[in-house]
């Protein structure tokens, strides 16, 4: 009978147990998962998501270049206007297209970093890391490009890995604050973006 108690409260002990593991894993994991997507926060190094100024100026970017169907235009438009911008590049995409990265760089723009393969720098191994910074680094140095490379992860996302490598190498993680195409209301007209 006493043996027959002890084991009716281990099976009764075993459901919460396993509860509260869950609990605390879900938790976790939606922490990092926070973390990851975070645009103001990561555990190493600096982050700039925005500058504080009392101009009114935008600092226009571009990601996931250089692409043939949108840099002769968008390079068109820019050297019009003279308005400056920053282009972040694809390691690959400057691999497949040299030239447009030659021309965002006569241009006078600035040149960031966005990997090699665009992959997320979520749960990658430091040799990854490295790999794909400094292989986008050299491409972009071959276009003629000499200022300071800033560093975009892709899609926004990094954990621990990438924010660890550019604190040890003394670069900063550059995101945003305004996004015109998360809002289709936004990203539906050009007076929309401009306000």
């Amino acid at each position: 009978m006493l043996l027959r108690r002890r084991l009716s409260r281990r099976a009764r002990r075993w459901p919460i147990f396993l509860a509260m593991v869950l609990v605390v894993l879900l938790s976790g994991g939606l922490g990092l998962y926070r973390v990851m997507n975070s645009r103001t926060f990561q555990f190493f190094g600096g982050l700039t998501d925005h500058v504080d100024t009392t101009s009114k100026v935008v600092a226009l970017t571009f990601d996931d270049g250089p692409d043939p169907a949108g840099a002769k235009s968008v390079l068109d438009v820019l050297a019009e206007k003279e308005v400056p911008a920053t282009f972040f590049l694809i390691g690959q995409e400057l691999d497949d297209h040299p030239e447009l990265g030659v021309a965002i760089a006569k241009a006078g723009h600035e040149i960031g970093n966005h990997t090699y393969s665009h992959q997320r720098m979520v749960f990658v191994t430091p040799g990854t890391v490295a790999g794909e910074i400094e292989r986008t680094d050299e491409l972009i140095r071959n276009t003629g490009y000499t200022g300071e490379i800033p560093v975009r992860p892709p899609n926004g996302k990094k954990l621990l890995t990438l924010p660890y490598y550019l604190h040890e190498h003394d670069r900063k993680t550059i995101l945003w604050d305004v996004e015109p195409n998360s809002y289709p209301e936004v990203d539906s007209s050009a007076a929309a973006i401009a306000d």
